[in-house]
């Protein structure tokens, strides 16, 4: 700034007496233009928004792919530097978001981009287009049991918190703390679950998964609950029916709060 006011504006205006109120005008067209730019931006973003998805960890929202690219290339680019720069996030070169879109262009729903976003990631699940929070620290989700007896603990790698809650009589049966071992597990593998009433059949977890839309990415920070090395809960997913309270039995539900969320509080 001193170089600027010391020798480079005196330099302009002794040859052009009126370049300060010239440079001055510019910067206040460019800031109208970009509050235009910014309005179209917030507008299409709201219309792009994903209106239904079944997040069960946080995120920084997400848009429609469909939508999306009912935009024209300026503002699909637009409404995604926007989205990014709302976010508290460092927007990435023009290249990395014309890459991102053309792979949107060129797969449609079955693509899988992906790109990093300073301390978040663009990712992709069906129709939707995700900004989720990344890591806290680099260190992978835990592959072996953790014993539980209820209270809130933290896990780090999956970055959530796991805690216990009374659900009168519904979720869980809170005596099943008393009378089994209740372990945390992650991954997934082949396991099944009968639904409290959906009938007496066994239904894989994996279909189920599917069936909700849960982004798999979530899926696996997501822990499996067992008792006596039996699968009976995973947390805001299903509760098998051997383990669910009955009339007149205390219920719990298990709670899972997201420790991302923290870093854009």
């Amino acid at each position: 700034r001193n170089l600027l006011r010391r020798q480079i504006i005196p330099v302009l205006q002794s040859r052009w007496p009126n370049a300060a109120q010239t440079l001055a005008r510019s910067a206040s067209h460019f800031q109208e233009a970009q509050a235009v730019l910014d309005d179209v931006a917030a507008d299409d973003l709201a219309r792009c928004t994903l209106a239904r998805r079944q997040n069960v960890l946080w995120d920084l929202g997400a848009v429609s792919q469909a939508a999306l690219l009912q935009l024209s290339l300026p503002r699909r680019l637009n409404v995604l530097r926007f989205w990014v720069d709302s976010k508290g996030l460092q927007i990435p070169p023009e290249r990395a978001l014309r890459e991102l879109v053309r792979q949107l262009e060129s797969a449609g729903q079955q693509s899988s981009p992906r790109l990093t976003v300073g301390a978040a990631e663009f990712r992709c699940y069906r129709d939707g287009l995700f900004l989720i929070p990344g890591a806290l620290e680099d260190r992978p989700v835990p592959r072996e049991t953790q014993l539980w007896e209820g209270t809130a603990v933290e896990v780090r790698g999956p970055d959530i918190a796991v805690r216990a809650t009374s659900a009168g009589t519904s979720g869980m049966r809170a005596s099943l703390f008393e009378e089994g071992t209740v372990e945390l597990r992650w991954g997934r593998g082949a396991q099944t679950v009968q639904p409290l009433g959906r009938g007496p059949h066994r239904r894989s977890l994996r279909k189920l998964l599917q069936e909700t839309s849960v982004p798999p990415w979530e899926r696996e920070r997501i822990p499996l609950i067992f008792i006596d090395g039996r699968f009976a809960v995973m947390p805001r997913i299903v509760v098998d029916e051997s383990c669910s309270a009955a009339t007149g039995e205390a219920g719990i539900e298990i709670l899972l709060d997201d420790l991302r969320e923290a870093r854009w509080k």
